[in-house]
């Protein structure tokens, strides 16, 4: 019979089992806590890719599989933690906006003194060029061909008829009647050519042979419009040109210009006439009754001839010492030769006489033209070339390499 062991044995190892099951479940629960272990899902859970966006807002979007924590997937992983270069292709910087390129300016009118063409059409040289209407849309061309015509301002143009004989002008009020003639001197004698009118554009003319020797500066529209005119002095026709009267008031100066303040003659005109001696005069005339036209009064004197235009209330007289301006029919004048020196007297021959220097120049103005659309632009012109103001006249400047123009047309369209 086994011996039996004293009873306080058998209860200090029970206590001692009891011990050691209690120390093995408190160290079975730390393992398991958190930050406990090397398991790596703990890792991926305090990444601070996985902290950047808020907890409330996880919770609230869904629950999260049980597995998540568990059992990370590499590929999700990577997508919540992207590369840097995400972040840029995400947020693109903006392009910068270009900004547009100017359009080139027009060039300013005229051309520079090394520029210019010759106009030719269809290889045919133009030798003068005669506006039709205000506006300069319908012009006429003369060379050696015949008249050509344009209806949109010199773009295009077609045959429009037979050339005359003499200085070729345009009724004032209509674009398709077209006088003819050439002017006498008391100087020369008077010129045997016929005064001619076309009523078609230059299609056909009618020969008058009262108005032999006489070229036209103003004409209407019409087979009893006025038409004014000189051959030895001023003359002036009622029918249409198939006959003349001498405007008497101003025996004895040969004409040389006019021009009109108006589309049509029932108004006033101005125009230049030089006596034998070579005193010009500027004569404001009123036509108010055609058959008998009144001088009102001399506006004007200087040496020899000249050239005029008249818009508006704006008068523009140039003559061999420079240009003279008005805005008031002759009681006011602003005259300039600044730019002009090289093409102008610098003493008045009037008063001064003509200096050794000076002798011999050729010191003559045909053309004057005031630009419609705006009358502080002027053009005139001579056996010097053409010149433009741009200021009403106060100063002038070569336009182009021309030499003795034989006309100056501004077109508005």
């Amino acid at each position: 019979m086994a011996p039996q062991q004293p009873a306080h044995q058998s209860t200090y190892s029970g206590s001692r089992w009891a011990f050691f099951l209690l120390a093995a479940i408190l160290l079975l629960v730390a393992c398991s806590g958190p930050g406990g272990g090397d398991d790596p899902t703990a890792t991926v859970a305090i990444e601070p890719t996985m902290t950047s966006e808020p907890m409330a807002t996880e919770t609230a979007t869904s629950e999260p599989e049980p597995t998540a924590t568990l059992e990370p997937d590499p590929t999700a992983t990577a997508t919540a933690t992207p590369e840097p270069t995400a972040t840029a292709t995400a947020t693109p910087e903006p392009e910068p906006t270009e900004t547009p390129v100017p359009p080139t300016p027009t060039p300013e009118i005229p051309l520079p003194p090394a520029g210019g063409a010759q106009f030719t059409i269809e290889g045919k040289a133009v030798t003068q060029v005669i506006r039709g209407n205000d506006e300069g849309s319908i012009l006429y061309a003369l060379t050696n061909a015949g008249i050509s015509k344009s209806i949109d301002s010199g773009r295009t143009w077609f045959a429009s008829g037979s050339l005359p004989e003499g200085e070729i002008i345009v009724a004032l009020n209509n674009p398709d009647v077209l006088y003819a003639g050439e002017r006498g001197s008391c100087g020369r004698g008077p010129s045997d050519t016929p005064l001619t009118r076309s009523t078609e554009g230059g299609h056909d003319w009618e020969t008058f042979s009262a108005g032999e020797g006489i070229e036209p500066y103003l004409a209407e529209a019409g087979q009893t419009s006025t038409v004014v005119g000189a051959d030895c002095g001023l003359q002036v026709s009622t029918n249409g040109g198939q006959s003349w009267e001498r405007v008497e008031d101003l025996n004895g100066l040969d004409f040389f210009a006019a021009a009109s303040s108006g589309n049509t003659l029932d108004a006033e005109i101005v125009a230049i006439g030089v006596s034998e001696g070579g005193t010009g005069q500027l004569f404001l005339i009123n036509m108010s009754n055609p058959a008998s036209p009144e001088v009102v009064s001399t506006i004007a004197e200087f040496y020899a001839a000249g050239a005029v235009d008249w818009h508006g209330d704006r008068i523009v007289l140039v003559t061999s010492t420079g240009v003279r301006v008005t805005d008031d029919k002759g009681a006011n004048w602003q005259s300039s030769r600044t730019g002009l020196e090289d093409a102008t007297y610098a003493d008045d021959p009037l008063t001064e006489g003509i200096s050794e220097d000076e002798s011999g120049q050729n010191f003559n103005f045909t053309l004057a033209a005031i630009d419609p659309a705006n009358p502080d632009r002027i053009w005139v012109g001579g056996a010097q070339g053409a010149f433009l103001s741009t200021d009403a006249g106060a100063t002038w400047r070569l336009a182009g390499n021309i030499t003795e123009p034989e006309s100056i047309i501004i077109s508005q369209a």
